[in-house]
């Protein structure tokens, strides 16, 4: 136990901290983006006929929540406690790295729906 106190109050290392400000920023963009394109979907009034259309303009919402919840899969509390430094920084990298992939696709996705939906037919 007095390991695990021991281990409790040593700092955390630059990388680590890094790491968490990233996936921070991933659950911001990814919650900026969310609301954004939500807000059009539904201020816009969007409709189709098309399942396959509205399966592309509710894909980017998908991945831009799958980017938050593999953000937060970053701040686990039991790494800091139970891992050393350079477990926990593999840990989170991999971690960061489905979140990362996870916003990169959203926003190709997210770009392809709104040509999709500019190229429409007018009705």
């Amino acid at each position: 136990m007095k390991e695990l106190l021991r281990q409790s109050n040593k700092p955390l290392s630059d990388v680590v901290k890094q790491l968490d400000q990233v996936a921070s920023t991933h659950i911001t963009v990814a919650g900026v983006l969310i609301a954004f394109y939500s807000g059009a979907i539904f201020a816009g009034k969007v409709m189709t006929g098309a399942l396959v259309n509205a399966l592309l303009y509710a894909l980017p919402l998908c991945l831009l929540l799958a980017t938050i919840v593999s953000a937060l899969r970053v701040f686990y509390p039991s790494g800091y406690l139970n891992d050393d430094d350079e477990t926990l920084i593999k840990k989170k990298e991999r971690r960061l790295q489905f979140s990362s992939s996870f916003l990169e696709v959203a926003i190709a996705i997210l770009i392809i729906a709104v040509i999709v939906y500019l190229l429409r037919p007018a009705a």
